[in-house]
C-alpha cells in the first residue's frame, strides 16, 4: 500500500532510496511499450470467485457486471494515499456526512474506516434497521435478525470527480461492511471508527 514519503522521495522515487516496484514499472521503457501505465485490482464478495490484481491495463469483460463502466476520479490532494474527495456519504435515509472528506480507497488496513463522526451515524443507522452493534475486540459486533440482513441498504458515498464539481455515487454492499458468523450467532461490523483528524478534503 502507498505510504506517507516526503519531499523527493514521493515525487522522484526511482532516485531516492529502492524504488517501488509501481514506480519501476511506470519508467520501464519495455513495459510501457505493450501497456498502460495503470493497474487495477478486483476484489470477490464471496469465497468462490479469487481476488485479482493486474498491472498495465483491466478486463471489464472478464471482472466486472455486465454493461458496468469505469467512474474515473482525481487523486485528492493527499498524496500519502490512493484518496478521492466525497460531496456527502448516506446510509439509506440517514445522511452521515455533507462535508468534503476523502475516501482512502488503499490505507494499508484489513478493515475500512470511518471519521468518528459518520461512524456514530452508521450505528444509529443499522440500529434502525433492527441491528444493535457495540464495541467489542478486533471489530464490533452487532446483534440482529439474520431475516432483517438482506433488507440492509448500501453504503452511499457521492464521489467527486474533477474540478468541474461532477460527481458519481459508488456503493459499499452490505457484505462489505457486516459479516454474519452462524457459529456465533453474531454479525461483526467490517468498519472501525477512525479518530485521526488530520485528513480533510481538498
Amino acid at each position: 500500500a502507498p505510504t506517507p514519503a516526503e519531499g523527493g522521495a514521493l515525487n522522484d522515487p526511482m532516485n531516492h532510496g529502492v524504488a517501488g516496484f509501481i514506480a519501476q514499472l511506470k519508467n520501464n521503457a519495455d513495459f510501457n511499450k505493450e501497456f498502460d501505465q495503470l493497474f487495477s485490482i478486483f476484489l470477490s464478495n464471496d469465497g468462490q470467485s479469487p481476488g485479482d490484481i493486474s498491472f498495465g491495463g483491466y478486463d471489464l469483460e472478464k471482472y466486472a457486471k455486465k454493461g458496468a463502466a469505469i467512474t474515473w476520479a482525481d487523486q485528492s490532494a493527499n498524496e500519502a494515499y490512493w484518496a478521492v474527495n466525497t460531496k456527502s456519504v448516506k446510509y439509506g435515509n440517514t445522511t452521515l456526512s455533507q462535508a468534503n472528506q476523502q475516501v482512502i480507497f488503499d490505507n494499508g488496513m484489513s478493515l475500512a474506516m470511518a471519521p468518528e463522526t459518520s461512524f456514530v451515524g452508521l450505528i444509529k443507522g443499522l440500529n434502525e434497521h433492527g441491528f444493535k452493534c457495540q464495541e467489542t475486540a478486533p471489530v464490533w459486533s452487532c446483534e440482529g435478525n439474520p431475516a432483517n440482513y438482506d433488507k440492509l441498504p448500501a453504503l452511499e458515498m457521492n464521489i467527486l470527480l474533477n474540478a468541474k464539481g461532477e460527481s458519481s455515487t459508488i456503493k459499499m454492499p452490505k457484505e462489505a461492511y457486516l459479516k454474519f458468523d452462524p457459529s456465533q450467532n453474531i454479525f461483526f461490523l467490517l468498519i472501525s471508527p477512525w479518530q485521526f483528524q488530520g485528513l480533510g478534503g481538498k
